[in-house]
This record gives structure tokens, sequence and C-alpha cells, in this order.
């Protein structure tokens, strides 16, 4: 509806409340627009959200996409939560704290907090929850420090950790954490995936498979209800979609805005633009396991054949800073003044023939259909042909990529961008250590003792400065035996429509909590 529209129908509201004699002030609703008189601005109170995928279950235990934990994290609440200005602080927990030696953390719950079906939280559904979360093989990028939980009376909840481990309170604060209702899971868990029953600041309506969700603000929120009453979550897997449905009005907000829209977007008078340093890593991936690339020269080979500036202006226009290490750069214990191995041809045609390859060979890089995974695996593609590999590229849409490279660890090489759950270095543990191939996401399986030893022992270090030290090593040892090749750091952006305030970019994309949004 156009401005101008809108006016003439607020002054034929605002005289026909006149003419009849009717004192004060009415509140009438046009199309989810309220409307005090004719004199005050119209203020919306629906959302429009174009997200680049459907989840795959509403059980934050089960979620391990992004999309998914997008999506967790407006339903459930946690015992700690991110707030408006990126720090932590209470949520379903109103205080806690640690024992001594920092293995042990008591929780102090929050009075008369409601789940959406009505029913009152208790330790009981915490506790039933952090346990359960233990269980799931999705969770366990944030949960392997976790030992277990349990009651101590109604209101307080003791977890127990397996050793000291400084990120704890960001885990507990992640989408994945999310407390659910114990009764209603235990009724139906199947039927729970589709239809949630959380304490956050929004409950579930609606899941039209393929199209959309639609929330709903949860009147009884414990910090009161959100100034956006109405969400609808809208699927645009193309990133073109998107940004045309945002510049017609069609949605209102969306994240990860294409490097080849940003400028546009920037300079269009009705939309904002939100630019942040990303803290995602976007790593070339190897199958550890794989009879061709367990050769460590192959994989030293392809490390000096990769020039990371060259993917970055052709799959990222220039957006993102290279990267030397498999950790991201905004977290604590990165290495800043390390260096990998450099671009050259020449060094990587001399261990390409030490791997025994000396006329090349054939093998299969799996992505995504996913403009970025193709515009990157048709470079690393070309890239590889300058020394003799000859890379089939095996395009899948999004679910059918995750299942093959994530679930069945069905490839050769991939090019994954992986978020990060905490902004320490350990989040690397989940994706890398050993025990992760059976209990976690180490997809690349590998299975390195001399990595084991310093993971382990840098996550159990209280000495910060022996941690740093400690992932250093774990930076020379990536240097020698290129488990993953480390690409770059993409600069990212979301972006809304100009009068959508409250939005405040997050360094861990999942994590936008939608009851801080407001329209001015």
């Amino acid at each position: 509806m156009s401005k101008r529209l809108k006016l003439f129908l607020v002054c034929v509201i605002a005289l026909s409340l006149i003419l009849a004699g009717c004192g004060g002030s009415e509140t009438v609703e046009t199309g989810g627009d309220e409307v005090e008189d004719a004199g005050e601005k119209t203020v919306r109170t629906d959302l429009n959200f174009g997200l680049y995928g459907e989840p795959t279950s509403l059980d934050p235990h089960d979620a391990g996409d992004d999309c998914t934990r997008t999506l967790v994290y407006q339903i459930y609440d946690n015992l700690i939560r991110e707030q408006p200005d990126n720090t932590l602080g209470p949520a379903l927990a109103e205080s806690w704290e640690f024992s001594d030696d920092g293995t042990e953390i008591t929780f102090y719950l929050r009075d008369n907090v409601k789940f959406h079906n009505g029913d009152i939280m208790t330790a009981d559904d915490v506790v039933f929850s952090l346990n359960k979360a233990l269980e799931s093989s999705f969770t366990s990028r944030v949960t392997t420090a976790i030992d277990s939980a349990e009651i101590i009376d109604e209101k307080t909840v003791l977890l127990k950790l397996k050793h000291s481990f400084g990120p704890i309170e960001q885990c507990l604060a992640t989408a994945n954490m999310g407390i659910l209702n114990k009764k209603a899971y235990e009724a139906d868990p199947e039927g729970y995936k589709r239809k949630p029953v959380g304490t956050g600041p929004y409950e579930f309506v609606e899941w039209k498979s393929g199209e959309e969700i639609t929330l709903k603000a949860f009147e009884d929120y414990y910090k009161g209800a959100a100034p956006i009453k109405d969400v609808l979550i809208r699927f645009q897997s193309d990133p073109n979609t998107r940004v045309v449905s945002l510049e017609k009005g069609e949605i209102d907000f969306t994240i990860i805005v294409p490097v080849e829209d940003r400028t546009n977007i920037d300079n269009n008078p009705n939309l904002t633009l939100y630019p942040y340093d990303g803290t995602a890593v976007t790593c070339i991936r190897f199958n550890n396991k794989d009879k061709v690339f367990s050769n460590k020269k192959l994989r030293q080979a392809i490390a000096h054949a990769i020039d990371k500036e060259a993917i970055i202006l052709g799959a990222e226009d220039g957006y993102a800073s290279t990267l030397e290490t498999p950790m991201t750069k905004a977290a604590f214990g990165w290495p800043e003044n390390f260096k990998n191995r450099e671009y050259d041809l020449d060094k990587a045609k001399e261990l390409l023939a030490e791997a025994g390859y000396p006329d090349g060979l054939k093998c299969t890089i799996t992505t995504s259909e996913l403009e970025d995974y193709r515009k990157r695996a048709e470079i690393i593609q070309d890239l590889l042909k300058a020394i003799g590999i000859d890379a089939e590229i095996d395009s899948l849409e999004w679910g059918a990529y995750l299942d093959k490279t994530l679930t069945q660890r069905d490839y050769q090489i991939t090019s994954l961008n992986m978020t990060v759950p905490y902004l320490d270095a350990d989040h690397i543990y989940e994706l890398f250590h050993s025990e992760m191939i059976t209990k976690g996401r180490n997809f690349v399986l590998v299975e390195n003792k001399e990595l084991d030893n310093l993971l382990d022992r840098a996550r159990e270090s209280i000495d910060q400065e022996e941690r740093k030290k400690l992932y250093a090593d774990v930076a020379e040892l990536w240097k020698e035996e290129v488990i993953t090749i480390p690409l770059y750091v993409s600069d990212m952006a979301e972006a809304a429509h100009k009068d959508l305030k409250g939005i405040v970019p997050q360094r861990i994309i999942t994590e936008y909590n939608l009851s801080y949004f407001y329209w001015d």
C-alpha cells in the first residue's frame, strides 16, 4: 500500500469518527499496520524475514545447520542469553556461580517462567534438556566439556563439567542449548520437531514445508512481549530472489547478503545495509580417509596450488580476508603471526610427483548449488588443472550436499563455510579431534594423536598464555599435515527496511534475536 493511499485512508477513518461523535482515540488495524489517529505515524507490528534455507527440525538438539539454529533461537530460551550489546547475561537462570575449581556451575532459575502451552518451567525441564543435549551429535560442538546436569531443588540446577572450560558460558548461550518442555516432548518426540513448545520470545504457529514458517510473539514472555507481533520466515535459497524481494518490500530483513548486491542496497534510500566482520571459516576440506587424499604429500601439493586471493576475488568479489589457520581470526588463541604454505606452482608440481602422481590425477569436488559454493568450486577446479589435477564438480542441492559430506562423509574434496559456535580457538575441537568422528562433526575423518593431545591440553588448561602456545603448535601441525586448507573469513552483511530498528549484526550468525527488532 502506498504512503499516499494510507494517508487518505487515515483521513477517511478519522473523519468518520468525528462525524460519529466519538471521543478519544481508537486504534484501527489495516494490513498489519496500527494507526492511532490521523496525526500519528503508522507503526507496523509484523515482519517478513527472508531466510536462505529451510530448517530440518525445530528441536534445538537436532539443529545441525544455521537455518535451523536461527529458527530455534526465537522459539526457545537458554539459561544464559546473548544481550543486545553482544555480551552474555541472565535468561532462564537469574544467576549462577562456579565452584572453586571451575568444574561445577550452580544455576538459580527464574520464577514463574511460562512455556508457550502455559506450563511453568521447572528444574526438571532444565535438567532433562541439558542431559538430552548431551546425547545428540548435533550439539557436540558446544557440549563436549559437559558431563551431566542434576536437580538440587525445584529452583536450582547443578551442571557438572569434565574439566574447567573457559567458553562454557558462550556454549550454553548458543541456539543448540534451548530448554524444552519435558512433558510435551515425551508425549510426542517426533511431533515435537514440527510443533515445538519453548519459553522463548516467539511461539510456533505453522510450518508450510518448502515455503515458510509462521511465529507470533509470546504474550507471557518473562521479559515482556516482543514489539514485532507476527513473524513470517520465508525460505528463499536463491540469494537474488531474497534481494529482489527486499527491494520490492516483500521481505523486510535478510541475512548473508550477496557481495555483488551490497552497493545497490547501500544506495537504496528505502533500505539499510549492515556490514560486519564475519567469523565463519571457509576451508578446502579433504576426506583424510579417502584412498587418494589420505596421501599427505598430495594434500601438501594442493595447498601450494591454491591462490587464496584469486578465490576471494572470484567467489567473494574481494569481500574477505585470507586465513592461515583453521581457527577463526576473532577467536581467543588465534595465532596472529602464523604463516601457512604459500601459493607456489613449482613447489606444488614437485610435491605432486613425490606423492606418486607425476602425470596428475582425476578426482571429484563435491559442492552445493549455492552461488558462492559453485563459484569457489569452479575456481578451485581451474587452480588444480594448472598442476595436472583433473577435478570433476559434483553440485548438489543444499540438503543433499550436507547429507553427503557431513552425514555420509562420501566425498574427496569439498569447500564448506563453517560457522563457529563460540569465539575461542577450542571451536576446532569438535571438528578435528578423533573422538568427534563418532561423537561430533569430524567429517574430514582426521585421526592424529599429536593433534588430539594438543587440543586436549589446550581446552583443559587454565593458563591462557599456555593455551595460546598450544594453539600456535596446532597451526604448525596443520602446516605439515594439511588436514584442511584454510582459505578466508568473509566480510558479512545483512539488510533491512530502513524503518526496521534494533538490528545488531551478530558475529555468530545464528544468534539473531528478533524480539529486539521494532519498527520506527
